[in-house]
């Protein structure tokens, strides 16, 4: 985290977790074969993407609420937001899946990792987000 930085890890398990989601479509399509190692490097694309988008957003909200000046409540709804986001995306992409068939539902999912992306790019630009993502330790 400290060599890549925050925004870069987050893009990075973005386009990780994009590459699962990518296998995956192409395995409910029919464009590749259903099988299991192609299912396992899918799995471990999507959770190396999911494990590395939680660290780094969690690493920022520490150091967030690790700040003199915050409520011990800031770090609670920084945490009940991401799991809430969590929930609502995982069952829209549940839903559509229902509706639409796997591969929509994977295709969804990464649409809003795009999104995700759109919101992390300008992040070296905000001062307060750039302070944050540049300190070294958590007390910092």
């Amino acid at each position: 985290m400290r060599r890549m930085g925050i925004a870069r890890v987050l893009l990075l398990s973005l386009c990780l977790s994009s590459a699962g989601a990518c296998l995956w479509i192409m395995q409910a399509s029919a464009i590749l074969p259903v099988e299991r190692p192609i299912a396992l490097v899918a799995i471990l694309l999507g959770s190396a993407g999911s494990g590395g988008a939680s660290v780094a957003a969690m690493t920022l909200a520490m150091r967030f609420a690790a700040g003199a000046r915050q409520a011990g409540t800031d770090m609670t709804v920084v945490q009940s937001s991401r799991d809430l986001g969590e929930i609502g995306t995982s069952a829209t992409v549940i839903a559509i899946a229902g509706v639409a068939g796997y591969s929509s539902g994977f295709a969804f999912g990464i649409v809003a990792a795009i999104a995700a992306a759109f919101v992390i790019l300008p992040f070296r630009r905000n001062d307060a987000l750039r302070q944050l993502a540049d300190q070294s330790s958590y007390c910092g």
